[in-house]
């Protein structure tokens, strides 16, 4: 007859057949894993741990309870069974419980689930490093050795470039810091960089003025190098001509030479430099030069039409010419006894009598920086003005007018010199006017280190001379120069 008695276990519902364990052994349950001694007493029940070893289970730290006297006491005799329940069912005997055995090594239930999760968790992370390591080292490269010498198009940025040979890698440090959001790539032999950085206008409705592309080109080159020297230069980019500068500067403490340039297509902006260490130029120049080559517009935009905010027209209601601000940055002065100068057209203004510049005026400008629009109070680097003068043919007699003007006005009886500048210092092209057109640096005898540029466009009305005049400290002339060209160049009949 079977004799069956339940795991020691008190949340475990298995039930032992005594018939079918051996006289002595260590039992494991097979629903809860609880181990515990089992000893044949004419198939009785599992034995009672020893005092001692219950003892040492409850403190398992006291030095008394060696692992030697807890296996000798494991083989010692099984005590008395339990004694019956003082409850006794009706009609019956009282149910006998066995001892319970606590296991000190019990495993909580799920256990062997935790493991398996943790071993799959830590799979995961090394697969995951592994391929991070794998993807990394492959992103340096940019592309795969089979794809050496095919196009690359960009469907952000709409550029088709060759992809490099594989000497070359990414430089993730050096593209944060010049932002060359789309690439920019290193060689090690010899060392040299290329990179190209790329930027919508207006969510790429419009394309950037010259105004814009020269001002952030100005900006790489004064963020990231320091002693900067540069020269204007024309390069052939896109089969375009582009304008730029070839400059020579330090970067982190070594002499560079290189190239950059500024162009836009499609109403996005691009900024391509090339550089490297001055003493290996030479040997770089040529490989440099011929990857920029390789670039080309991609046909991703080829149904994009320009969307170009209209330019704010500038006259007085008593004349007949009129300037246009296409960059849409100039403030003009009001005459707060005007109400007629206003007139219909929206434009940002301040109030201040033009002819308090000069008796001739009647228009008057001055321009905020142009990284500093979007500040309540922008540094004012430039100022424009139009004059209506009684005699002159062209801008040699506005010189010569202006000259005088600034020796009677000064306060040191200084003498001033305009000296004609021959090629823009930003390398802007004179717009097409209905006169003439020119630029200057002025100095004086007492403070030559105070120069200023000035630019003067004319057009002649009957017997008048109508004059714009545009200027700013000559260190700003690099960015400030086109600014005044746009505007002054705009000069024409109403």
């Amino acid at each position: 007859m079977a004799n069956f008695f339940p795991c020691p276990n008190p949340a475990c519902t298995y039930q032992f057949d005594a018939s079918q364990l051996p006289e002595a052994a260590m039992v494991t349950c097979p629903i809860c894993r609880t181990r515990f001694p089992y000893r044949d007493s004419a198939n009785k029940a599992p034995t009672r741990p020893p005092a001692r070893r219950q003892q040492a289970e409850a403190n398992p730290f006291d030095e008394d309870n060696d692992a030697t006297s807890l296996e000798a006491e494991d083989t010692a005799p099984p005590p008395r069974s339990r004694e019956k329940s003082s409850s006794r069912p009706k009609g019956g005997k009282s149910e006998e419980r066995p001892n319970r055995l606590r296991n000190q090594n019990y495993p909580s239930k799920g256990g062997r689930g935790s493991t398996a999760l943790m071993l799959v968790g830590i799979s995961v992370v090394l697969l995951g490093i592994l391929a991070t390591i794998f993807f990394s080292m492959r992103g340096n490269r940019w592309f795969g050795d089979d794809e050496v010498g095919k196009d690359y198009v960009d469907q952000n940025f709409n550029f088709r470039f060759l992809r490099f040979e594989t000497r070359w890698i990414e430089d993730q440090d050096l593209r944060k810091k010049l932002g060359m959001n789309a690439f920019i790539m290193r060689s090690k032999e010899p060392q040299s960089w290329i990179g190209v950085r790329a930027k919508t206008f207006d969510s790429g409705a419009r394309n950037p003025s010259p105004n814009e592309l020269n001002i952030e080109l100005e900006q790489i080159l004064k963020n990231n190098f320091t002693s900067v020297q540069k020269t204007a230069q024309v390069a052939k980019i896109a089969k375009i001509d582009v304008n730029g500068f070839e400059f020579e500067a330090e970067y982190d403490g070594t002499l560079m030479k290189g190239q950059i340039h500024a162009f836009a297509n499609k109403g996005i902006g691009y900024w391509m430099i090339i550089f490297s260490p001055r003493d290996v130029w030479d040997d770089a120049k040529g490989h440099l030069t011929s990857l920029r080559d390789s670039f080309e517009f991609a046909t991703l935009r080829d149904t994009w039409k320009e969307q170009v905010p209209p330019a704010v027209p500038h006259f007085v209601p008593d004349g007949d010419y009129q300037l246009e601000d296409g960059d849409r940055i100039w403030h003009r002065a009001i005459d707060p006894n005007d109400d007629a100068a206003k007139g219909p057209v929206k434009f940002v203004t301040f109030v201040l009598d033009p002819k308090s510049n000069d008796d001739h005026a009647t228009m008057l400008f001055r321009c905020p920086h142009p990284l500093q629009l979007k500040k309540a109070m922008p540094d004012i680097v430039a100022d424009a003005v139009v004059l209506v003068l009684d005699k002159g043919e062209g801008v040699d007699d506005v010189r010569a007018y202006l000259n005088e003007k600034k020796e009677k006005e000064d306060t040191f009886n200084a003498k001033y010199t305009f000296e004609k500048i021959e090629r823009p210092p930003s390398g802007t092209p004179f717009p097409k006017t209905d006169g003439s057109m020119a630029s200057y640096v002025v100095t004086n005898n007492i403070d030559r280190k105070q120069k200023q540029y000035y630019a003067i466009a004319t057009m002649k009305q009957g017997s008048k001379l109508i004059a714009a005049i545009g200027w700013c400290k000559e260190p700003l002339s690099d960015s400030m120069e086109p600014y005044i060209l746009r505007l002054i160049g705009s000069l024409k009949p109403r």
